[in-house]
């Protein structure tokens, strides 16, 4: 799409510098221009689309059937396949494919304090994501962190009882959401796992199809340094998860305006589609002749 866009200038010179003034034409395109020899070229386009700041983690698994190399959209974080991780179009929530989860692979992001969720009790933090089991195990992880046995937190489903958060400190179980909710077989769900930091304590609560089924509320601080992992808990390969995931988002903030209570009252509005980046302002650009592409900037003189 090509529109004409006419901005209002004054032509002067300041000790030397010619400033341009009168009515000029830029065009609006949706792609940049060819360069043009002995040309300079003036446009106006949109910027990179750009997901918010407070995203951490974002994996869309949309992709072809049998693809087994895994990407942040973010482009903050490296994503390690272990086992026979691959993308598969045999179910998918959201886009062409999900993330499938055969025996005991997983997927593995190396450290980093976007994984601290209960590193302080101002910030909150959510990681939801859409899953599918294709049977039931006694304890299959969805996701967790790992740096020993002691000292590691992790989100589960045990059979029978339901869906559960922990978070363990040197040997020592700090933050426990207590079970609850209940999954079907061969079906999608949605799971977010919401800790909402009030300044002096932290309000947690797993919502499954966007109704709070779990609660915990600590002031506990503390971060294990370890890689995140999806599919089980840390590298031992106990508890793995067997199915699909889809959307798995890590978020530095709270997105759905969640309020987890010791009543379990709460509910989130569950996603209808895919999670897309926001797009980018309009913004001025100029291209040299030989193709290099610079932003504009206007100031006032």
């Amino acid at each position: 799409m090509k529109k004409m866009i006419f901005l209002f200038m004054c032509l002067f010179i300041i000790s030397g510098n010619l400033y341009a003034g009168g009515v000029i034409g830029v065009e609006k395109v949706d792609t940049s221009p060819t360069a043009t020899a002995n040309i300079g070229k003036i446009f106006i386009k949109r910027g990179i689309e750009e997901y918010g700041d407070d995203y951490k983690l974002m994996i869309h698994s949309d992709t072809e059937n049998g693809d087994n190399n895994f990407i942040d959209s973010i482009q903050l974080h490296q994503i390690e396949a272990y086992g026979d991780m691959l993308h598969s179009a045999d179910e998918k929530k959201f886009g062409a494919s999900s993330i499938q989860f055969i025996n005991g692979d997983y997927l593995s992001i190396s450290d980093s304090n976007d994984w601290d969720i209960c590193g302080n009790n101002s910030d909150s933090c959510t990681i939801d994501f859409w899953f599918y089991h294709t049977g039931f195990e006694d304890v299959e992880c969805y996701v967790s962190q790992q740096e020993d046995k002691r000292n590691r937190w992790w989100l589960i489903n045990r059979y029978g009882l339901g869906l559960v958060f922990r978070f363990k400190s040197n040997g020592k179980l700090m933050i426990d959401t207590d079970f609850g909710g209940s999954i079907s077989n061969n079906k999608w769900h949605h799971m977010a796992l919401i800790i909402k930091g009030n300044g002096s304590i932290k309000h947690i609560g797993v919502f499954l199809n966007g109704k709070q089924v779990t609660y915990a509320s600590t002031s506990f601080i503390d971060r294990v340094e370890g890689d995140l992992c999806i599919g089980k808990i840390g590298d031992d390969g106990y508890a793995a998860f067997k199915g699909y995931i889809d959307e798995f988002r890590v978020i530095n903030s709270n997105p759905f305006n969640a309020s987890p209570n010791a009543d379990k009252t709460d509910s989130i509005t569950v996603p209808i589609s895919e999670y897309t980046p926001t797009p980018g302002n309009l913004q001025l650009f100029y291209m040299d002749d030989e193709g290099n592409e610079y932003k504009v900037k206007l100031e006032k003189q």
